[in-house]
């Protein structure tokens, strides 16, 4: 059964601007859904996930839900769907219906379960965004622009306001020529560009715990390994970059005790496969060199620079506009012609 949802969003105070020519305040912009999909093996309608995560999301952002249709919004949001086996098929998509605008734009596949109000809500919140952003660029895209020869008109007189059908009429005449600010186009470009720059660079920070294995597990306790990663992303879910480490841990002998530290620095890859969900997993891989400094009881400190390598995997999860990443990884280093390694629980943030 094919079910197609049509409602009307309009925002609040925060999107609504003043005229640059008459001093009145705008009409607010109109933004209208339209989902469409089958229903599920029970004959639930799943266009109410939907249409109640976009509402939500809106709503935040300042914009209020109507209960009328509207035949010509300025912004569309547009929703498909259909369900296979277990799993459910989606594209959504926001623009600006007769300029060839996309502010917004995806296509997923997500398993149907308990979980799925969320997973969709992490969409609605990204579309949100890509709306408010393109409004913060250019407050007064949508608003009705007054010709000269009617400023006077419509211009308040000192004795009374002006009458409300020649607002109306203004309006929609000057609507229906389709007028727009000159340097739109150019705008909605450097927004478009600003945002894919911003994604292009990757910054995270974590703490973890080194559990060393093997020859070393026999004399090194857990230490704590804080670490920084900075990269850019050469394509799609590949990022390259920089990583530094730090190691530090107590040894114990059967002669002395040492305390000691490790300092690690090399390039590093990150390869993240984005699933369409709030969570989004991947692996990642580091090579370069160690600085080992270690201090035994009694005794002068010593270093040592060895090469190393650590490689693990990861998942991301996100939080709103906090990222959270987790990762289980294994550190390895060549020292005196023997292996040392040990594994390393992290958990950081995303920036």
């Amino acid at each position: 059964m094919l079910l197609t949802v049509l409602l009307v969003l309009a925002p609040g105070p925060a999107w609504t601007s003043l005229n640059a020519q008459t001093g009145n305040e705008a009409p607010p912009v109109k933004i209208s859904v339209a989902i469409t999909g089958d229903t599920d093996a029970d004959g639930e309608d799943l266009s109410s996930l939907f249409l109640e995560s976009l509402e939500l999301e809106l709503g935040l952002a300042g914009f209020m839900l109507k209960d009328s249709s509207l035949p010509d919004p300025d912004i569309l949001i547009r929703g498909d769907y259909n369900i296979i086996g277990d799993s459910i098929n989606f594209k959504l998509e926001a623009g600006v219906p007769g300029e060839d605008i996309t502010l917004f734009s995806v296509e997923a596949r997500e398993k149907l379960r308990f979980a799925l109000d969320s997973v969709l809500l992490g969409y609605a919140r990204e579309l949100t965004e890509s709306i408010s952003a393109f409004l913060d660029e250019n407050p007064d895209f949508f608003a009705a622009t007054v010709s000269p020869e009617n400023v006077e008109e419509a211009v308040p007189a000192e004795d009374g306001p002006v009458k409300a059908a020649r607002e109306t009429e203004d309006a929609e005449a000057v609507k229906g020529q389709g007028t727009a600010p000159p340097d739109a186009d150019k705008a909605v470009g450097d927004a478009s560009e600003q945002a894919a720059k911003t994604k292009d660079f990757l910054f995270s920070a974590d703490l973890g715990l080194f559990l060393a294995a093997g020859e070393a597990g026999r004399y090194m306790k857990t230490g704590f390994a804080p670490s920084f990663f900075g990269g850019y992303r050469f394509k799609p879910g590949l990022f390259c970059g920089l990583n530094l480490g730090a190691m530090f841990f107590q040894a114990e002998g059967f002669a002395t005790e040492a305390q000691g530290f490790i300092v690690t620095l090399g390039p590093e890859l990150r390869l993240k496969f984005d699933a369409g969900g709030p969570a989004v997993p991947g692996i990642r891989a580091a090579a370069g060199g160690a600085l080992f400094v270690v201090t035994p009881e009694g005794g002068g400190s010593e270093t040592k620079l060895v090469p190393s390598a650590e490689a693990g995997m990861t998942m991301d999860f996100a939080l709103g506009k906090l990222v959270l990443t987790a990762a289980a990884d294994i550190a390895l280093f060549y020292e005196n012609g023997a292996l040392l390694y040990g594994f390393m629980p992290r958990i950081g943030i995303n920036f």
